[in-house]
């Protein structure tokens, strides 16, 4: 089984998440998550164009931290079954791609034990 690589955020972060965008507004939040976006895009950008010597991940960990802030608090008012339901998709999307890709690549039913699920799906 594979470890989980999730961020939480405590109580008070989250308070303080809220606070903030009661304060600054709907809107201008959304703006801000498009900034931190973007400037996540350059992290990776350089990162990728990088000779390997110079390659680190400092730039991209703390803008992955600045958007990750940010979502946390657009999640503050979306629906959480319209965003399963959106995940659960993209999520099944992508399963149903990396089989086809992978029995297409390599010529072997290797998917299933991969995701130690059956091709239905059913574990």
């Amino acid at each position: 089984m594979e470890t989980q690589n999730t961020v939480t955020f405590t109580d008070e972060q989250q308070r303080i998440l809220t606070l903030a965008l009661r304060h600054y507004g709907w809107e201008a939040q959304l703006r801000q998550t498009q900034e931190e976006a973007a400037e996540l895009i350059v992290a990776i950008s350089h990162y990728l164009r990088a000779d390997e010597r110079d390659k680190t991940l400092s730039p991209i960990t703390e803008e992955t931290a600045d958007v990750l802030i940010m979502l946390q608090q657009i999640l503050k008012r979306l629906p959480p079954p319209e965003i399963e339901k959106a995940i659960n998709y993209k999520i099944n999307r992508q399963r149903d791609r990396l089989r086809e890709n992978i029995d297409t690549k390599y010529g072997l039913k290797t998917i299933a034990s991969i995701l130690n699920t059956s091709k239905d799906g059913n574990n």
